[in-house]
């Protein structure tokens, strides 16, 4: 189950914003060669999703909540995490061949 691409295992943090994805965090944020983050995913705390995904250089960041989705689209600079929204978007982000451990908080 390890993968040794960009960075070591493919991880996907689902309810990222909360206590659990919070202490998730923390532990990707300490061991940076071991893991690489694919992708964050919240319902609608979108500017804390985003100051998380550029913290842990997220490839991908996924938004439940289409409205707050697309409230956040403008905060965007170049070098951002993908943003994505919707259920949909999540699906897709979990059944990604490239993710290795999905953790939900």
């Amino acid at each position: 189950m390890t993968s040794r691409r960009r960075g070591g295992v493919g991880v996907v943090v689902l309810g990222a914003t909360g206590s659990v994805g919070s202490a998730a965090a923390d532990v990707l944020l300490e061991h940076p060669d071991r893991f690489h983050v694919r992708g964050l995913a919240a319902g609608r705390k979108g500017d804390r999703l985003l100051d998380l995904g550029r913290r842990l250089k997220a490839e991908t960041i996924v938004l439940v909540d289409e409205e707050a989705g697309r409230a956040l689209r403008p905060s965007l600079k170049p070098g951002d995490p993908d943003l994505r929204f919707g259920q949909a978007a999540l699906l897709d982000l979990v059944a990604d061949s490239r993710t290795d451990v999905v953790l939900q908080g």
